[in-house]
């Protein structure tokens, strides 16, 4: 699954690359939206869809995996330090709140810091292919309610990544719809005090998704 996932994005990173060089060469410096100097703001919605799976690791037992699916949040800044190359923080943040049928209620919410990095291919057309990719520290809380019986919590923190490929469709001369394909992976750490006694644990997260999102380029 996962080899699928990652040969999937690499075809589409390829197309998008050869797609976006034949036809940059049809774009002056006077006409490339995405010129050095420039910064770039980005939000992606709850629009933001994603499946996956978290394998749960406790230090005594056996692994658990759960399968997901989430909205989430996002917003990052850039400033193109070369022609299409731009760079800057990004931060993204998602909840996840699930109730099964004895009325316990699980909810997560996660986040992401760190920095991002894109390329974006200028080509004649209102529409640029790119490139992204964010790196940082990875956070996640999960509490469980149960219908009777007290709360508890676990957290968790520690790499996060997630490269994604899309493209930029403007609508106006500065701002552009950039719905994207993206792949999501987070390596954790944390305590967990489920049983009434804290117990370290590691954990997966992968999610593979589609998002929509808006970009401004100033």
């Amino acid at each position: 699954m996962k080899r699928g996932i990652f040969q999937s994005i690499l075809v589409l990173a390829l197309c998008l690359a050869f797609s976006g060089t034949a036809l940059a060469f049809g774009v002056t410096d006077k006409d490339d939206p995405f010129a050095s100097g420039k910064w770039l703001i980005g939000l992606s919605s709850g629009l933001d869809f994603g499946m996956g799976t978290d394998t749960y690791e406790p230090d005594e037992g056996d692994d658990v995996d759960t399968d997901v699916m989430n909205f989430n949040f996002g917003a990052a800044g850039g400033y193109f330090v070369l022609p299409g190359w731009e760079i800057g923080p990004v931060f993204r943040y998602d909840y996840e709140r699930v109730t099964d049928e004895d009325d316990n209620i699980t909810g997560a919410s996660a986040y992401l810091f760190g920095i991002q990095t894109g390329y974006y291919y200028a080509t004649p057309v209102p529409v640029h292919p790119f490139i992204n990719l964010e790196l940082g520290y990875a956070g996640r809380s999960t509490s469980f309610e149960p219908d009777e019986g007290d709360e508890t919590s676990n957290s968790a923190g520690g790499l996060g990544l997630r490269p994604s490929v899309g493209a930029a469709f403007f609508f106006t001369d500065k701002i552009a719809l950039t719905p994207a394909l993206y792949y999501d992976y987070r390596s954790l750490s944390g305590s967990d005090d489920t049983s009434g006694d804290d117990m370290d644990y590691d954990a997966t997260e992968t999610r593979f998704g589609f998002q929509i999102g808006l970009i401004g380029v100033i």
